[in-house]
């Protein structure tokens, strides 16, 4: 799936939940996402240096709903998009043969190819 095609879903799903939790964001959404693709970190800080907001409610709050509702979408969506990999791919062969086999470890050149980083070593000495 390329990038585009990528961001579109997420998008597109992220817009359904919003329009679910926070349907006064839906105006903005475009613009936001936008954002948020050209650059999640800047987007995820919110207006910070900006004008204090005076008021009740959660008005200041739920405008950063957007942001993190993408954040979420992307890494749901990343994640799947690895599963999916993962299953229909030959490491899923040569992985489960691995575990039925040699009990040699595979995983982590599993992520490296799918381009992830995953430190598998520090999850293995935190489950022992």
């Amino acid at each position: 799936m390329n990038e585009t095609t990528q961001n579109q879903l997420i998008a597109d799903l992220a817009r359904d939940v919003v329009t679910e939790i926070a349907p006064q964001e839906l105006p903005m959404f475009r613009l936001q996402s936008e954002a948020y693709f050209k650059d999640p970190d800047s987007a995820l800080e919110g207006h910070a240096g900006g004008e204090d907001m005076l008021g009740f409610g959660a008005g200041a709050a739920a405008a950063f709903l957007t942001p993190a509702v993408l954040a979420v979408t992307t890494a749901i969506v990343k994640f799947v998009a690895l599963e999916a990999w993962w299953l229909t791919s030959d490491s899923h062969n040569r992985i489960r043969q691995g575990f039925l086999g040699r009990r040699k470890p595979i995983a982590p050149a599993l992520y490296a190819r799918a381009g992830l980083s995953n430190n598998i070593d520090q999850s293995q000495d935190a489950l022992r």
